[in-house]
């Protein structure tokens, strides 16, 4: 009855731990993308704690659906039809329950998307002993704020080209002025030369060889 009751307290630890475990989900991530030179770690390499900034994309991401939910509402398997912006890659690390290799799950976020922020996990990535369930999340303006103060950021509108109102005003001007004098000595010229062909076919007729 000992044995059968401390190996019942074992489990029971042990179960506890791992569901204690799954509850906190991933322990870092790191995002990069446009506007970001070099990956920024969202959860500090020395804090103790998972940190309000980490907490705060794990739920608004829809990472814990994407990781482990085969029948969430909130998850869909098809792709957008809106315009979606600029894609971020989010790498979330995922720590073994059992002591084997941590993982690392890639999601594509999109924090620009129209009319909401989207996030996107390829399903069948390996973490644990599982694989990915995936699929594509409506996240919301959290997501937003917290990927633009990482340095997330739009990509730059095209700018107009400027014009010179003045250039478009002058020049035309200066070509009419140019074609019109042109225009004018060509006319001159050739009223000249008819004149002459007139005034040499009447000398002939005048003085006939």
């Amino acid at each position: 009855m000992t044995r059968t009751a401390v190996l019942a307290a074992t489990c029971t630890i042990i179960w506890i731990s791992a569901g204690g475990a799954a509850a906190k989900g991933p322990d870092q991530a790191r995002v990069s993308g446009p506007g970001i030179d070099q990956p920024i770690a969202v959860r500090p390499h020395d804090s103790p704690s998972i940190g309000r900034r980490m907490a705060s994309l794990i739920e608004s991401s829809g990472i814990m659906d994407q990781l482990w939910c085969r029948s969430c509402h909130d998850l869909s398997s098809n792709q957008p039809t809106a315009d979606l912006g600029p894609m971020y890659v989010v790498r979330y690390r995922v720590a073994s329950l059992i002591g084997g290799p941590t993982r690392w799950v890639e999601q594509h976020a999109y924090p620009f998307a129209q009319p909401h922020p989207m996030t996107y996990v390829a399903p069948g990535q390996l973490f644990w002993h599982q694989r990915t369930a995936g699929g594509w999340y409506e996240a919301g303006p959290k997501l937003r704020h917290l990927l633009v103060g990482l340095g997330a950021q739009m990509e730059p509108a095209s700018v107009p080209t400027r014009v010179n109102i003045d250039t478009l005003t002058v020049w035309p001007q200066w070509t009419l002025v140019a074609w019109a004098a042109l225009s004018m000595v060509i006319a001159v010229l050739i009223v000249v030369g008819v004149v002459v062909l007139i005034r040499a076919w009447s000398a002939r007729r005048s003085h006939p060889a």
